[in-house]
Formats: C-alpha cells, sequence, structure tokens
C-alpha cells in the first residue's frame, strides 16, 4: 500500500484568465485531441510496415531488414524508440527557442529522446514571457551600450533620479553561486523567476564551476556576469554587508515609506541566516522600493519561489505563467540547465550503457555526509521503502525458484541508478539483487556511476559527475530521494517525476515508520522560509497557511513548497466539454484501427500460412518479443534458432531432473558459440563411463565390497573383469585449482577405467550438480581412509615413495597408493607418468590423487593411453573444453547467480569482454598493471580507443550502433573502477558504448567460505559466456574460463613487463596450462617434455609448464 505524504484538496486559486481566453490546460486538451489521431496512425504504420517487408523483400534482403530492426527493439536503436523519439517536441512545447548551435550544445535539443516521460506542457503566456524575456537579454545583456552604461553608473554609485550619469534604462540582478551543486542550480531557477517578475537581467556568478557546468540558455547573449564586474568583492556579501537591504532597512537608509533617492545597488541576504529585516524581501512594499534600485546581488543557497507566490504583488502573473503551480521548477530548469556537451557525455554514455534497455528504470538517491559512517539503518530504510512502495521486487532469501525452461515467465528488467558520496549502499543492495532472486521473477541491475566519498566543493570533475548524476535521476520512470536534499529536488524537478521522499532520521540508529512516502509535488522545497506574512503588522504567520498553494513541506516540516490546488472554473468548463466530445475521437481512432487490420489481415495470413517459411517464423518471434518483452534476457534475434542443443551434441544424456540442476540444460542458451563438437568415441566412452559409475558407484554390491577389500589392507590377489577400482580425489586450494584437478582426474578414471569419487570437502558438494545420472561422484560419509585428506609428501603409502624405497618389488599390490602430483612432487611422484608404472597402478584398486594442477598434458606422454587418447579427443586442443562441459554444471543457487548477472548486465550487448585479472590480497594497485590491460584490450581490437580529453566530440546528434559489455573479475574493485570511469568520463573513437561492471570483489581470497566459492564459481562461468576473453598468466580461474567458454584468450602476463615486450599475447590454445610438468623421462634421462609429442608444447605464461595444441607436426 501507498503511503501519500499528504493530500490534495480543491481550493479555488487567485486570479486566472479572463472569461473567454483560452489557458494552457485547456490548450493541451486540444493537442491531445490531435495527437490521439497522430499516435494511432503512427501504430498502424508500425503493423503495416513489417509484413509488406517481408512479403516484398525478395527485393529488399527481406528477414535482413526486419532482424535489423528487431535486433534494436528493446535497445537504445529500436525502431520503435526511434519512431517515438522523431515525434517529440524537443523545444518542450516551446519552452526552448530555435536557432542554437546543436553542435555547441548538444544537450539542449537531444535531452527529450532520452526522456520517457515527456514532461509537463509549458503555458503560452510562459512561453511568451520567455521569449520576451530573451530580448531583454539581447538587448542589455554584456556587450550592449545598456550594459555599458549600467555599470558605469554601478561604478560611479550613482542614485536614482540624481545629478551626473542618468539612471540606466535596464535593471539587473547578480546570483551568487555558491555551495553545492543543488543548491546552486536551485538558487540560479529561484533568482531567475524574480528576474522575470521584475524584469530584471539576470547575470549568474561564473565561478563555482557554473560557467564550466552549464550551456548559454539565452540565444545570442550571455547570462555570466563579466570578470569586470566594478563590485569586486561580491562574492563576500554576507549578513553583515552595510549594502544587504536588510541592513538598510534596520539602520533606516532605505525605508518602504519614505520617498527619496535609492542606492545604485542592493544586496539581499536570503541566506540561512538572513534577518528578519532580511525576509522583508517577501512583502510587497519592500518589492516596490527594490524594483527603483538598477542592480540587485543576491545570495541564496534555497528555492525560494514558494516565498514569491507568497507576494500579492506577484501572484496575477504567476498564476497565468504557471496555471499547473506544481511545474515552476520543472520548466524553469529544463529552460536553464544544459549540460555542456563534456556532462552530456557522460550522460549519454551512461544511460546508453547501463540504463537504455531496461523496462523500468528507478532513481535511488542517498544523501550521505563524508565522515558519516556507513549505517544500516539508512540502508534499511531504503531497503524498505523500495519495497513497501512497490518500486523494487523483494527477494526470495529461502533458496532459488525453481521453474521448468518451458514455463519460464517473461521477465521484466529493472535498473537501478544510486545516486551517493558513498559506495556502500549500492555494493549492499547490489549484492542482494544479485545473490537472491526476486519473488516476481524480475531482473534488477544496480549501478552507480561515481563515488566520490566526499563532497569536494570547487573540484571540477567532482561537479561534473553530480551534474551528470543529478540528469541520470531525471531520466528514471520512478524516484526516490533522501529528505531534505537539494541534488534530488533538482533531479525530480527536471524529470517532472513526483517523488518518494525518505524521512530524515531522528538518528544514525532510528528507522522512520513509514521509511518513505508520495511526495505532495515534484517542486523542491523552500527550506528557511520567512516565519511571517502580514507585511504590514509584522507578526509571526505560518507560511503554509497563507495561500492554498504553498504548503509545509513533509521532509522539511519548517519548510514550504508548492502544490497544485484546484482548477479555475473556465480551464473546468473546457475540460468537461473535450471530455464530453471524446466519444468523437474515439470513434475516429477506432475508424482507424479498423482500415488498419483490413489491410494487416490478408499479409498475415499468407505469412503465418507458411508459404513463405523461415521468413514467417521471424515475424511471430519479433511479434511475440515487441508484445511479451525479452525471454529470460535473451533476444531471438541472438539465437535465431528456435530450440538449442542442450546435449552439447551428444555430450550430456537427456533424462536428468531438470528442475534440480536448471544449468545442466539450459547453458547452451546462454551461449552464442555453440562449442566444440565431441567425438563419437568421446560420446561413446562417456556412456562406458557412466554404466561403470552406476554399476560400481557408492551404494552397490560392488562399491561395499571394495571397501571391505580396503579395510582389509590388500588389494585383490588378481584383477578380474568384474572388479572395479576407484579413483578418490582430494579437493584442495582454489577453485580453479579443484576444477582443474577433478577434470585431470576424470580424464585419467575414464582412461584407466575406475570409478571417479570426488572428495565433498571444500564446498565441491555445494557448487556442482552429479554429472552421471542414476549414482553420485562424491565419496560418501565413512570412507575407511578417515585421515585421507591430510595425506601428503610424510605419507607411507605415497607412491613416489613406495618407489623410491621399492616396497612394490615383491610383487603384492598394496589396498591403496596415494598419488602426489602437488607443486613438490618428487622425481619418484613423476614416474606415475611412466607406462611401466601405469602398468603397476593398475594393479592397485584403491588410489588416492592430490593435485591442483591440469596434469592432462602429462597423460599425453604416456605411451600407452596416446592411441586412445587420439580417437577421444581429435582436437587436441579441445579437452577440457569438452570434460569440463560435461562435469561442471553449476548448482541451482550459482546457476542463480549466473543467469541474474548475464540478464542484468551481458544479455543486450553485442559484445561481450571478459577481463580476469589475477592480484594477490597483499599487492597494492598497480597502474602498470591497469596500463597494460587498458593497452591489450585496445591494442587487439577487443576493447575500442578513448579519445583524448581535449578532443571535441562529435557533434552529429547520434547513438551508438554498437554496444560492448565488459565483465570484470578481481579481489579488488580498483581495476574495474577505472575501467568503468575511462569509459564513462572519456567517449570512444568509434562511438561504441561500453558498459563495465563487476560482479564482486572480496579483497581477500576466503578459503572454505561457501559464499565467496559460490560467487567465483559464478563468476568463471560468466567469464566464459564472453566473446572474447583477457586472462593473467598462470592463473586457474582464467583457464577453467576459457576452456568452458571454449576461448583462447589473450593472456595478460603475471609480473610487470618491459616498455617494448607486447602488453599480452594470444594463447597457442584454450587449454590449461599444467604448471609442474616431468622434467625426466622414464629411464631417468634429464629431457625436454615440451618436444616428445607435436601437440604438447611448452607454456608461454609459464615457460616450465605444458599445455596441449591442435598440432600433428613434428
Amino acid at each position: 500500500m501507498g503511503q501519500n505524504c499528504g493530500v490534495v484538496s480543491t481550493v479555488a486559486a487567485h486570479q486566472w484568465p479572463k472569461s473567454g481566453e483560452e489557458t494552457a490546460p485547456t490548450k493541451r486538451f486540444a493537442r491531445k485531441e490531435w495527437s490521439c489521431g497522430s499516435k494511432v496512425a503512427l501504430v498502424t504504420f508500425i503493423m503495416i510496415v513489417p509484413p509488406m517487408v517481408v512479403l516484398y523483400g525478395d527485393r529488399l534482403g527481406a528477414p535482413a531488414v526486419l532482424i535489423s530492426s528487431a535486433n534494436f527493439i528493446h535497445g537504445d536503436d529500436s525502431m520503435l524508440h526511434w519512431l517515438a523519439a522523431a515525434s517529440r517536441d524537443r523545444l518542450l512545447g516551446g519552452l526552448l527557442a530555435d536557432g542554437f548551435d546543436e553542435g555547441s550544445c548538444r544537450s539542449r535539443y537531444q535531452s527529450a529522446m532520452y526522456r520517457r516521460n515527456a514532461g509537463k506542457e509549458p503555458s503560452a503566456p510562459l512561453v511568451s514571457k520567455l521569449r520576451r524575456y530573451e530580448d531583454l537579454q539581447r538587448r542589455c545583456g554584456p556587450g550592449t551600450v545598456a550594459y555599458s552604461k549600467s555599470v558605469e553608473y554601478l561604478r560611479s554609485r550613482g542614485k536614482s533620479g540624481g545629478g551626473g550619469i542618468g539612471s540606466p534604462e535596464c535593471r539587473y540582478l547578480a546570483s551568487i553561486s555558491y555551495r553545492g551543486l543543488g543548491n546552486r542550480m536551485l538558487a540560479t531557477a529561484s533568482a531567475f523567476l524574480y528576474a522575470m517578475l521584475t524584469d530584471r537581467v539576470l547575470l549568474v556568478d561564473p565561478s563555482n564551476e557554473m560557467d564550466e557546468l552549464f550551456c548559454e540558455p539565452f540565444p545570442d547573449t550571455t547570462w555570466l556576469l563579466p570578470r569586470t564586474f566594478p563590485l569586486t568583492n561580491y562574492t563576500t556579501f554576507n549578513v553583515d554587508t552595510a549594502e544587504s537591504y536588510g541592513n538598510m532597512l534596520k539602520n533606516n537608509t532605505i525605508t518602504p515609506d519614505r520617498a527619496g533617492d535609492v542606492p545604485a545597488f542592493a544586496y539581499v541576504h536570503l541566506d540561512h541566516d538572513y534577518t528578519m529585516q532580511d525576509k522583508f524581501f517577501f512583502c510587497d512594499d519592500d518589492q516596490r522600493v527594490l524594483q527603483n534600485i538598477p542592480w540587485l546581488v543576491m545570495r541564496t543557497d534555497s528555492y525560494i519561489v514558494p516565498g514569491l507566490f507568497l507576494l500579492t504583488i506577484f501572484q496575477e502573473e504567476l498564476d497565468m505563467l504557471f496555471p499547473d503551480r506544481v511545474t515552476v521548477f520543472h520548466h524553469l530548469g529544463r529552460y536553464l540547465f544544459h549540460p555542456n556537451n563534456q556532462i552530456w557525455g557522460l550522460v549519454t554514455r551512461y544511460y546508453d550503457a547501463y540504463l537504455a534497455t531496461t523496462q523500468q528504470r528507478v532513481g535511488i538517491q542517498v544523501r550521505v555526509f563524508g565522515a558519516q559512517p556507513n549505517l544500516p539503518s539508512l540502508l534499511e530504510q531504503v531497503t524498505k521503502c523500495t519495497k513497501n512502495e512497490n518500486l523494487l521486487p523483494e527477494v526470495i532469501t529461502g533458496g532459488e525458484p525453481v521453474l521448468a525452461p518451458t514455463s519460464r515467465p517473461r521477465i521484466k528488467s529493472i535498473a537501478v541508478l544510486m545516486a551517493s558520496l558513498k559506495s556502500w549502499y549500492y555494493e549492499q543492495i547490489k549484492s542482494m539483487y544479485w545473490e537472491h532472486a526476486t519473488v516476481t521473477g524480475e531482473t534488477v541491475s544496480v549501478h552507480q556511476p561515481s563515488h566520490e566519498e566526499y563532497q569536494r566543493f570547487g573540484s571540477r570533475s567532482h561537479d561534473a559527475k553530480a551534474c551528470a548524476e543529478i540528469y541520470l535521476l531525471s531520466l528514471s520512470d520512478a524516484l526516490v530521494t533522501s529528505g531534505g536534499s537539494t541534488f534530488g529536488y533538482v533531479a525530480q524537478g527536471l524529470g517532472g517525476v513526483t517523488p518518494w521522499v525518505m524521512y530524515i532520521r531522528a538518528n544514525d540508529t532510528a528507522v522512520p515508520n513509514p521509511p518513505c512516502c508520495r511526495d505532495m509535488s515534484m517542486e523542491p522545497c523552500f527550506v528557511k522560509p520567512p516565519a511571517f506574512n502580514d507585511c504590514r503588522g509584522k507578526r509571526t504567520i505560518n507560511p503554509g497557511k497563507v495561500v492554498p498553494h504553498v504548503q509545509s513541506c513533509h521532509d522539511v516540516p519548517w519548510g514550504v513548497k508548492l502544490v497544485q490546488r484546484g482548477f479555475p472554473p473556465a480551464v473546468a468548463m473546457k475540460t468537461k466539454a473535450l471530455l464530453a466530445g471524446g466519444g468523437k475521437r474515439w470513434r475516429l481512432a477506432i475508424g482507424i484501427i479498423l482500415v488498419a487490420v483490413l489491410m494487416i489481415m490478408p499479409p498475415l495470413v499468407v505469412v503465418f500460412s507458411g508459404r513463405i517459411g523461415e521468413q514467417a517464423m521471424w515475424i511471430q518471434a519479433a511479434v511475440a518479443g515487441i508484445r511479451e518483452g525479452p525471454d529470460d534476457g535473451m533476444s531471438f534475434v541472438q539465437h535465431p534458432t528456435t530450440s538449442h542443443d542442450k546435449l552439447l551434441g551428444g555430450l550430456l544424456i537427456d533424462g536428468f531432473d531438470q528442475e534440480s540442476c536448471l544449468s545442466r540444460y539450459q547453458s547452451a542458451a546462454y551461449r552464442r558459440k555453440a562449442g566444440r563438437q565431441p567425438s563419437p568415441h568421446l560420446i561413446s566412452k562417456l556412456r562406458s563411463h557412466e554404466d561403470l559409475q552406476r554399476r560400481c558407484g557408492p551404494g552397490t554390491a560392488a562399491y561395499s565390497a571394495a571397501l571391505e577389500q580396503l579395510k582389509s589392507g590388500k588389494s585383490p590377489a588378481a584383477a578380474s573383469p568384474d572388479r572395479c577400482s576407484y579413483l578418490v580425489s582430494i579437493s584442495y586450494r582454489g577453485l580453479g585449482n579443484r576444477i582443474l584437478a577433478a577434470a585431470s582426474a576424470f580424464m585419467y578414471a575414464m582412461l584407466t577405467d575406475r570409478v571417479l569419487l570426488i572428495d565433498p570437502g571444500a564446498e565441491m558438494d555445494h557448487l556442482f550438480c552429479e554429472p552421471f545420472s542414476g549414482t553420485t561422484w562424491l565419496l560418501p560419509p565413512g570412507f575407511p581412509l578417515v585421515d585421507y585428506q591430510s595425506f601428503y609428501l610424510h605419507t607411507a603409502e605415497r607412491y613416489g615413495k613406495m618407489r623410491e624405497n621399492r616396497v612394490l618389488d615383491s610383487g603384492h599390490a598394496p589396498a591403496f597408493a596415494y598419488i602426489h602430483l602437488d607443486y613438490n612432487q618428487t622425481d619418484y611422484d613423476q614416474l606415475f607418468f611412466c607406462d611401466e608404472d601405469q602398468r603397476q597402478l593398475s594393479n592397485i584398486q584403491w588410489l588416492v590423487m592430490r593435485t591442483d594442477s591440469y596434469i592432462v598434458p602429462g597423460l599425453f606422454l604416456v605411451e600407452s593411453f596416446q592411441d586412445e587418447i587420439a580417437t577421444l579427443f581429435p582436437e587436441r586442443d579441445a579437452v577440457f573444453h569438452h570434460i569440463g562441459r560435461y562435469l561442471f554444471h553449476p548448482t541451482n543457487h550459482v546457476w542463480g547467480l549466473v543467469t541474474r548477472y548475464h540478464r542484468g548486465h551481458l544479455a543486450w550487448a553485442h559484445r561481450r569482454v571478459g577481463i580476469q585479472v589475477r592480484v594477490s590480497p597483499w599487492e597494492s594497485e598497480s597502474p602498470q598493471l591497469l596500463n597494460t590491460i587498458t593497452s591489450c584490450t585496445q591494442e587487439n581490437g577487443l576493447l575500442p580507443r578513448v579519445l583524448p580529453d581535449t578532443e571535441q566530440q562529435p557533434t552529429t546528434a547520434r547513438r551508438s550502433k554498437s554496444s560492448s559489455a565488459v565483465v570484470v573479475t578481481c579481489l579488488k574493485s580498483w581495476y574495474y573502477e577505472k575501467m568503468k570511469g575511462m569509459y564513462w568520463e572519456q567517449g570512444t573513437e568509434t562511438g561504441e558504448v561500453v558498459m563495465v561492471d563487476q560482479p564482486s570483489h572480496e579483497e581477500n581470497q576466503l578459503y572454505g567460505v561457501r559464499a565467496h566459492d559460490a560467487k567465483a564459481w559464478a563468476e568463471i562461468y560468466l567469464l566464459s559466456l564472453t566473446d572474447a576473453l583477457v586472462t593473467t598468466g598462470t592463473s586457474t580461474f582464467g583457464y577453467v574460463a576459457q576452456g568452458l567458454g571454449g576461448l583462447t584468450p589473450w593472456v595478460l602476463p603475471r609480473k610487470e613487463v618491459n616498455g617494448t615486450a607486447p602488453p599480452c599475447r594470444r594463447d597457442m590454445s584454450m587449454e590449461p596450462c599444467f604448471h609442474v610438468a616431468p622434467r625426466y623421462d622414464c629411464k631417468r634421462r634429464e629431457f625436454d617434455a615440451g618436444k616428445i609429442v607435436p601437440h604438447v608444447r611448452h607454456c608461454d605464461d609459464m615457460p616450465g609448464g605444458l599445455k596441449l595444441v591442435d598440432r600433428t607436426e613434428s
């Protein structure tokens, strides 16, 4: 149930247009009558054209044209988007004047394209007033004769009506810029309204970056106060300045009721510490005095507009200008504040990369102060607000929802834009929606452009980002703001959005109940209004009770704001008349639709009758996509076939319970590359091994008999065809190591017909689904070798030790042997890769293996395995690719992490680039490594180069034709932050949009922590879904990703390189590197293992290691 801050009643306003005079609201209704017909015509056009294109497409390349359009149906180059954008009024209903140089200020005329909410229409009197005001600025502004005379008059400190230099013909208002950007914008808008009401030329203090942030709002003139302004110390004016209007009243230098000379200028002090005399500015008599003073200098950091509505002298004109009183700042802000090209680039690049393709955008502005700690109570307030007001969906905390793939609902995408000085709140909300599914199935991606940590007054880059973030918030469909924040006030006004405002908390632990409410209007709050309005008696009166459309603010109860209270009778009557005539309009609309149906039906009969075959499928898919939105974040254009090979060419078998492991059969739908095809012999071998696992695995009579044999301390006397042998793989070290070790163990188990049993420790039982049907690959509890996880060099049953001590020479096979292939393996341990030793090991029923490496290249050196390996893997560089896709299916929890991130960040990008940065927790951030990453990606064409800061952005109003999504994985966030900042703050040479994101940054590698491993596994899988991959040399994390994805990566050096070396190299294959390869042949002579067979070579990233390549030449 939504919480409203206040109930707006209908109360008669003050003076309205004379009888018979058409007002802006009635004109809007008249325009809507035409708009209805035009929109129906537009829809008719869209409905008719696609079938026509298909029917007559032989000459046009039929499905290609439609596909090209449909490919962007939900993106920023959508046909629908551009048709709608083309119909938008770039002049905002006449608010803006035509004729500006578009290249010098692209935001002025482009901004309408980025708003789903077209905004409120300005009244005709306001449009007329603005054009007259522009004439005043041109006639009296800097550089004119009138301005020169006025400055000379001010310099002489002449008196109005005095001798010497005559009284100037133009009057001026200089607005001092200070405090935060939101304050400056509200103050400027307030000064502008006052200047319009009093026919003064507005001149804005250019300090505090005001000359660096916004384009000139007035044509052919400037609104900036020239640096040569005679009052050189005006920026230091304060409550004690002698020339302040309040002090002159206090000292009887000037009085409202006494005629006489007035000064050349007066300082109007409306800051937070203004006095009772300063507040008389809001009195009619005092305004009459101020009208006679040629120059006013105003200081305020507030939105004083509600105070102007309290003045009887202005009420009639204000009613004419703003019949819809809640739109004052909405109109003034959109008229005045056009971000300059640099800031507009920040806005558009971020919008295109992170917001454009989502169906709903929610802005959240969290006001915190730099020294303030991260407050769980504030986080709770934010999440309760968005949940209670149905702005964001609730999350499921008890596990993943289980949906059959064929019954998945269409998924709505929501992008959350957070603006805050700190990143903690964003990180928490982002993690919540990544780590948990939503109850509605909606995909929620959370983004934050920057987090400066402290407010940096006077910093150009800080203000530029703040301005961009205000504007981005204003593009939201729904907005949550912090009570009393001018930052939020500006965003809501620019966007024409009535926000949900979070109440100001009593302390750092309290959570208000309710946490927020829907504000009364989109107008900002005047946070410190005058505490009186009876100016004649100077009596204290609550300013929120003087006129019905000025009410007390709910976020700042002592402040006041504008609300809409009633329409004049004239508007009400015309509205009623227009509504009464609505039937005619709808009869016209129905007629147009009927004609459209008659025109569409014949082609559709042909299309869907199957006469044109595949073209009909494309139309059906496009219609479904337009009607229902993206399915699971995947466009039908990206995956043009109606079904994916969920069995991966026979690698997998059908028949598993799909709900228990969604990833097994869904993963193919998320890959743009189908991957390599397995050989028929490998498929046959896998089916045979599955039978072996079922026949001999845990729970079978054979397994029980083998356990009893193990307990006896001896292997069976002789091998028999029915005897089952076993390989236990110990799980340890990082996740990448564990996956490579398990894959290696499985390869060896297949080659030697052993049942593979994986140590369930180190979360292996919580990360992966069972790969074998009807059995388990996990070593059950109660295994007789209770201390097997601690087996190491000291273990007596270590094969290398027994070999060294000639224990096996007696011919009696032990009950088990421990295979030690860790980094410190001895030369005797390496004899594991010899034919003679393999024959000896085949007699031992139980083997326990410890390795954290990918030992498969070593198996290729064993002659007795080579023939079968060649048949299993004719493409030698695809061994892990096949084994990994067969074995490692993320559990539903991990798969939820993968799919939610994919839908939120990767699904709609034209290109996906993965960057895996391996750093140790103790390593400091390295600018050299960052430069290496940047050079690698740009020099190899993986990502576009950025334009230099000094280079002017293109002036054409174009949207990017290509987008890249970059997923960065790293323990630290610094590299991601820098890359994201680079592509946000600088445009690309190609115009390509680049979105950079990082799922998590744990800062430290947390061994044995389930949540840490789940995120790591999800990130490995996400890297494998990219189109191009950059990895860090020697990283097992990267090895797994490249193998699963079938990607040959670009490899970054593990250490810094000199200036002449390339920043990265394309690897020789997608296979992982065997780091600790054997150094001796089986006859104990030293040799180079990288030269024995042509498809085993030394690794580029670790020269002493070995890896598989697809070569047959010697």
